[in-house]
This record gives structure tokens, C-alpha cells and sequence, in this order.
């Protein structure tokens, strides 16, 4: 690279760094800049150990939450819920009604997943694990 190529490269870089200070993006990457350096001055090894552990958690819950059955099932679950308050289905009253819906095999099924599910949370909540 010749002279004159890097006195063009310079003068484009002083055209760049004066519109940022002109829209105010200097200031931000200053203050961004004292942020982090404050971030990272007051954290010890154990802080950036606990974050690192928690946020490879976090990858691994949402790798988990993107490949499950239930995230795929989520839009049309929200879909039908949509529908379902713009134009709530009509009230059948009665015993013989639940009787009837219960009956349902697609209901059936819904009421297993859910009382699984009731199960699962009532365990962790009392403190129980799958294994107990």
C-alpha cells in the first residue's frame, strides 16, 4: 500500500469517526466502553464462572424448547386459542355434556398431557424428582 492509499484510507476513517460524532454514536460507544470496563473491572473469576455456567444452561433449556414436540405444537395452540376467544364456541351445559367431551378421544389425550404435566409440577414442587 502506497502513501497515497493510506493518507485516502485515513481521510475516509476521519469522515466516518466525524459523523459519529455528529449523530451521537461516539458518545454511545464511549459510554458503552466505560460500562464494560466497569462490568469487567468489578467481576472475579467466580461471577464470570457463574455466568458462563448459567448462560450455557440457558443455551441448552432453549436448544431443548426449540426441539420439543410442544414449541412445534405452540402456533397452532395459539391459533386455536385466538380463535377460540374472538369467537367462543357455544355453552352446552350439563353433566351429559362433559361426559360427552371427555369422551372425546383428541380431549382424552389433551387431559393426559395435562394431568402429566400437573403431576410433574406438583413433584418439583414438593421437592420430589422423577426418580423418587
Amino acid at each position: 500500500m502506497d502513501i497515497q492509499q493510506r493518507g485516502e484510507y485515513l481521510e475516509q476513517a476521519l469522515r466516518r469517526v466525524a459523523r459519529w460524532e455528529e449523530d451521537g454514536t461516539l458518545d454511545n460507544v464511549d459510554t458503552l466502553l466505560h460500562f464494560l470496563n466497569a462490568a469487567l473491572n468489578s467481576m472475579t473469576p467466580e461471577i464470570v464462572g457463574g455466568l458462563v455456567g448459567s448462560l450455557v444452561e440457558m443455551m441448552e433449556l432453549g436448544d431443548q424448547v426449540t426441539q420439543s414436540r410442544m414449541f412445534k405444537a405452540a402456533p397452532a395452540m395459539i391459533s386455536a386459542a385466538d380463535d377460540a376467544i374472538s369467537n367462543p364456541p357455544q355453552a352446552q351445559h350439563g353433566v351429559r355434556h362433559l361426559v360427552q367431551s371427555i369422551r372425546d378421544p383428541d380431549v382424552q389425550s389433551g387431559l393426559q398431557i395435562l394431568l402429566h404435566l400437573l403431576r410433574v409440577l406438583g413433584k418439583g414442587m414438593n421437592g420430589k424428582t422423577d426418580t423418587q
